[in-house]
């Protein structure tokens, strides 16, 4: 995405200017990644210092960074890495509240 190193999943999502960016915005999520960490050491991290809705918030914002990145990669979308931060926390958000006002799904047994 920034050209910068090889394209790995941890650089992607953890080193490159665009994610660090995005991170900091974040300061509780930026501040439990330390040096050596992989992303999925990251993510273990994560799931076991935070709760709802802050872990929803977390994997919007790296899916919004690898949907960015996809974004650049093909050449559509708006490239606005800037907003990345912004429009995950809204998108999340706006998930968690759909799915808190959805009716229950009935319970259906197979009747074979």
């Amino acid at each position: 995405m920034c050209g910068d190193e090889a394209e790995t999943r941890d650089h992607l999502l953890m080193e490159c200017p665009t994610a660090i960016n995005a991170w900091r915005e974040y300061p509780s999520f930026f501040s439990s990644l330390k040096p050596g960490m992989t992303f999925v050491d990251w993510v273990e991290e994560i799931l076991s210092k935070f709760s709802h809705p802050e872990i929803e918030i977390f994997c919007t914002i790296a899916w919004f960074i690898w949907r960015h990145r996809n974004e650049v990669w093909s050449g559509t979308g708006d490239h606005e890495a800037s907003q990345i931060p912004t429009k995950a926390t809204r998108y999340a958000i706006e998930y968690l509240e759909a799915v808190s006002k959805a009716p229950p799904i009935p319970n259906v047994q197979n009747n074979k």
